[in-house]
């Protein structure tokens, strides 16, 4: 009998893309924080942070999108949904929760999968 367990279905409604760019996030006691992106979609980021933060801890964040020449700088609140301790920091999984409009537009464009190429 194989004890395996079935792989799991993505629960993400939106795509995610890698995006490794310097982030700075300020906590709910105007502590600021310097981290690293590592990957985004329109209903959230995941980070690397120098600490632990708790789930349901709000952050004001700032980072540039390159997606045009010079960056987009994205301003955001998002709430933690997790904070885990690997190499390099914390892997700390946010969720937009006040986000402009064009901005979340802007990443989701930037997230979407190219086309594949035909030959």
């Amino acid at each position: 009998m194989d004890n395996a367990s079935p792989p799991k279905p993505e629960l993400r409604r939106e795509f995610r893309r890698q995006l490794q760019v310097p982030l700075a996030a300020v906590d709910e006691l105007g502590q600021r924080l310097d981290g690293r992106t590592a990957d985004i979609s329109a209903s959230g980021l995941g980070c690397m942070l120098p600490t632990q933060m708790f789930t349901g801890a709000v952050l004001m964040v700032s980072f540039s999108l390159p997606t045009r020449p010079g960056g987009q700088v994205v301003h955001a609140r998002a709430r933690v949904m997790h904070s885990m301790l690997q190499p390099g920091g914390f892997r700390t999984g946010l969720l937009w929760t006040e986000i402009a409009e064009e901005a979340r537009d802007t990443i989701r464009s930037f997230a979407r999968p190219a086309p594949p190429l035909r030959l």
